[in-house]
């Protein structure tokens, strides 16, 4: 091998796929023609080459074979491949080199022959379903920024770029001109990203697959396709640069100088741990989408005249707002200003949000609201909720006129959501949840206090002055909401304690972790006596955080179906949910308002898992303390199964899980059914809640399951499976479930009786949760809903 000056070589091929795939070729010129251009790919033209339509293994081994002959070590190899992927046989990737099955080429043997030819600088990119497999692995789940360092020019490495994840599949545009990850993958070069260029000039791995994801995660044209680029660097000496693009311009010398040089994976990793969390740069945010108005706020409390005198990206430097550490050589927000300046900072950090409930759920004024923006904009908004549903109280004081209190104080209030919004812990999921009950306000906050510190410490006063978990929130609010800070707070606490009684705040730890304080609402028609303020005042009956016992008589509930009569059938179950993550799901829906399926879902199935954990008897029954989440799509049984004990755990576990591929239910109720069998204690059912906005691509074997699961069942109230369908897709013709619901009135369980466990609603039709989950028990033999007549009507004769 000669040891000449560094150059670079492509190999760009599509495989021949017939008319399923109609962009490869167009592809193929497009991202040739941007490797071999001087001023961006800079790959050598009469050493590269394009392949069009590679028909077979065979011919795609000799070009490429013809490629790496004599390889110089210091060259670098540039491979781009467009066609279908998959994970075949013992658990191998595979691309396809052609149109028949026996064409298809493991991956490892790709690298193999790399390996064999002496080549130690390539970037190898993949726009194929499943392509993710190819970096599984050795991967380190901060290989996206672990990387960061100065370049000369080619570092020795491998780095894949995936145009999907794993377990999803990559789609081409809807009019066929070009893959989806190809076309943004293309623009980012050509454009350099948009014309923000990077510090140095070059585009690197990582600076394209951000770029790629932020696109797909919010541009409007891409809203349908549920993939996500991922890569890997493998034995990389330096940060992996793929293209020539803009330099950034920077207005101040200090802007420059806001972050860390680095100059090693290692110094980088070390400035990583030794950089707090709320530090850390986040990539996906953009200056454009901070609030102005908060930061001017802001600026002119810590620093007057700075608002007035400099530009934008002075005042974030001057302020401490982008993260010490570069992320693709640019200056970046890092996470504490996105939660306190971002518009709406939930869409990066989706746990950066809060929940305001008043009532219970099966009241009539039951009221659920998500809160988003600035961390600053939530606690106004949570502290105007709790002064809108709070109740005035009148007394008579001891020089005889009548005085006023609201049943929740307010200060007490604010200074308890505050202190909630300021100092939960931001790396875990869940949200701050505040609660108003008829008997209490209640306040749920992510994560307990410090080692140093505990409620009791601090309301005695002998723990140590203010440890927030995270300084700089402390500081943005302390200044946007004239907030007092966690010492201040608990004066405010321990005063009210005094007034009112040690049982009036109650702090506990509940499972998650998770911090709850309750505060007493004050009972009505009091007589006070207190001048100055109200003395002890009674309160009403105080309830559990996690139980309130139901003072009800039995009730009657009346639905389109019958009246429903309380009854104990329904406690004593595990629960488990299953939730359609086809890629159907990303679409947006008249009937959600033009939301997205899966974030509308997310939310209903965040007010189910409220309900169900929350329904309690007459004499503290309980359906059960957890839920078991999964979902279902490809054809395989799941891969992620997780219970759940609270409802703001839902939202991140929608976020860790995107829609991706068909809609194949068998193999994941299978499974669940297999576990509900294994795992249930004696006399205790099950509910099995599928959750779906189209037809199943395995009715058959769904069916045969149902039929096989009634068999073993001792009678049909064990188990009850319960299928909601949404969206304007199953609204509009719902006959494939009705024509499923009424042809499982036909099973029958192990001693030969009648066994009809199945039961399906529309969302948009059924009562509350509760109500559907009674009515499958009570009403097993009423059959069909009423509305199904319009639709089915030869099953109503």
């Amino acid at each position: 091998m000669s040891e000449d000056s560094p150059k670079r070589i492509a190999l760009v091929l599509n495989s021949s796929t017939g008319e399923e795939l109609k962009g490869g070729n167009r592809d193929v010129s497009r991202v040739y023609s941007i490797l071999t251009n001087p001023q961006q790919g800079m790959c050598l033209p009469n050493k590269s080459k394009p392949i069009h339509d590679c028909e077979n293994r065979d011919s795609f081994e000799k070009k490429l074979r013809s490629t790496l002959q004599g390889w110089d070590i210091k060259t670098q190899l540039v491979f781009y491949f467009s066609g279908h992927g998959d994970i075949r046989g013992n658990n191998q990737y595979c691309l396809k080199m052609g149109l028949d099955n026996s064409e298809w080429y493991p991956f490892k043997n790709l690298m193999n022959e790399l390996d064999l030819a002496g080549v130690q600088r390539a970037i190898i990119i993949l726009d194929a379903c499943h392509s993710g497999a190819a970096v599984e692995g050795s991967r380190n789940s901060d290989d996206n920024v672990f990387n960061s360092i100065k370049k000369d020019d080619i570092p020795q490495g491998i780095a894949i770029i995936a145009s999907s994840r794993k377990t999803q599949t990559s789609q081409e545009l809807l009019d066929g001109s070009s893959g989806v990850f190809t076309d943004i993958f293309c623009m980012g070069i050509e454009t350099s990203l948009d014309e923000k260029g990077t510090n140095d000039g070059k585009i690197y791995v990582e600076d394209i697959v951000s770029y790629i994801n932020y696109k797909l995660e919010t541009e409007e044209r891409y809203s349908k396709f549920p993939q996500r680029s991922v890569f890997h660097l493998d034995r990389a000496e330096k940060k992996i640069w793929i293209a020539q693009g803009k330099k950034m311009e920077y207005s101040t010398q200090d802007n420059v100088k806001s972050s860390h040089s680095i100059r090693t994976p290692e110094e980088l990793k070390i400035l990583y741990e030794q950089t707090h969390p709320n530090r850390h740069p986040s990539p996906q945010a953009t200056t454009k989408d901070i609030d102005l108005e908060l930061l001017q706020k802001y600026a002119n409390k810590v620093e007057p005249e700075l608002y007035k005198t400099a530009n934008l990206e002075e005042v974030l430097s001057k302020l401490k707002l982008y993260s010490p550490i570069q992320y693709g050589g640019r200056n970046v927000l890092h996470k504490s200003a996105v939660l306190c300046f971002y518009k709406r900072p939930e869409m990066i950090y989706p746990q950066a949000r809060s929940v305001f409930v008043f009532g219970r759920p099966k009241e009539s004024n039951f009221v659920r609201q998500d809160i988003f923006g600035p961390l600053s904009f939530q606690v106004e908004a949570l502290v105007e909720r709790v002064k809108k549903y709070s109740e005035t109280i009148s007394y008579i004081a001891e020089n005889g006129l009548r005085r006023e209190v609201e049943d929740i104080d307010i200060q007490v209030a604010r200074e308890l959501i505050s202190n909630a919004i300021a100092h939960r812990d931001y790396q875990l999921s869940g949200t701050v949840k505040v609660t108003i009950t008829p008997e209490a306000l209640e306040v749920y906050s992510p994560g307990t206090f410090s080692p140093k510190l505990s409620w009791d410490k601090l309301i005695d006063g002998i723990a140590p002055v203010s440890n927030p978990v995270d300084e700089a929130i402390a500081l943005y609010l302390l200044n946007l909401l004239v907030f007092e800070g966690i010492g201040r707070g608990f004066d405010v606490f321990k005063e009210y304690i005094k007034d009112n009684g040690s049982d009036s705040i109650i702090c506990q730890e509940l499972p998650g972790p998770t911090t709850y304080i309750r505060v007493l609402r004050r009972a009505k028609n009091q007589q006070l006596t207190s001048v100055l303020k109200p003395p002890r005042i009674e309160f009403k009956e105080a309830i559990n955080p996690e139980v309130y016992i139901s003072t009800e008589e039995t009730k009657q509930i009346v639905t389109k179906r019958g009246i429903i009569r309380e009854s104990k059938k329904i406690y004593n179950r595990k629960v488990y949910m299953l939730i359609d993550q086809s890629g159907s799901m990303v679409k947006r829906d008249r009937l959600f308002n033009n939301e997205r399926r899966w974030k509308a879902i997310a939310e209903v199935i965040e007010s189910h898992v409220y309900n169900i954990l929350n329904e309690e008897g007459m004499n503290g029954e309980k359906i059960c303390d957890e839920i078991t989440v999964t979902f279902f799509s490809p054809n395989r049984p799941p891969t992620v199964i997780r219970p759940i004990q609270d409802d703001s755990q839902v939202p991140a576990l929608f976020e860790e899980n995107q829609p991706d591929s068909n809609t194949f239910l068998a193999p994941t109720f299978q499974k669940i059914v297999g576990q509900w069998f294994g795992t249930r204690m004696p006399n205790e059912g099950g509910f099995i809640i599928i959750y779906t906005d189209g037809e199943l691509d395995d009715y058959h074997a769904f069916v045969n399951h149902i039929q096989e699961t009634c068999g073993k069942l001792n009678s049909q109230d064990e188990l009850k499976v319960v299928i909601i369908g949404f969206g304007s897709d199953v609204n509009h013709n719902p006959r494939f479930y009705l024509m499923l619901d009424a042809n499982a009135n036909s099973f029958i369980d192990k001693n030969s009786k009648p066994c009809n466990v199945l039961a399906f609603e529309l969302l948009n039709k059924m009562p509350n949760i509760i109500d559907l989950l009674k009515r499958s028990l009570e009403y097993s033999k009423v059959g069909l809903p009423d509305w199904g007549k319009e639709f089915c009507p030869e099953l109503y004769d």
